[in-house]
């Protein structure tokens, strides 16, 4: 009886704790689980954010506006560019 109890018990530590599928796996995994939920929702949010930017730069003049400003360079008609220069003699790339 005792030889029994003593390789059940063994038995019993070791599938909790002795392989891939013990204990140890299971909150590895649980963590492995927040840690992507977490990314998910930052991702989630980052694909929202562009979304909208996406449909402002679809409909809306003042967004199309700056994009292109900031972008490209672009002026109105009569505006005056100034282009700032580097302390190195370069020029700054537009929109930065």
């Amino acid at each position: 009886m005792r030889t029994a109890l003593t390789l059940g018990t063994c038995l019993l530590l070791f599938a909790l704790f002795g392989d891939e599928h013990g204990v140890r796996a299971i909150f590895q995994a649980r963590r492995e689980t927040r840690v992507l939920s977490a990314q998910i929702a930052m991702l989630r949010a980052e694909n929202a954010s562009m979304r909208r930017r996406a449909d402002a730069l679809r409909g809306d003049p003042a967004t199309i506006e700056e994009a292109a400003r900031e972008t490209l360079g672009l002026a109105k008609q009569g505006e005056i560019v100034v282009i700032p220069h580097r302390r190195d003699g370069g020029v700054r790339p537009l929109g930065r």
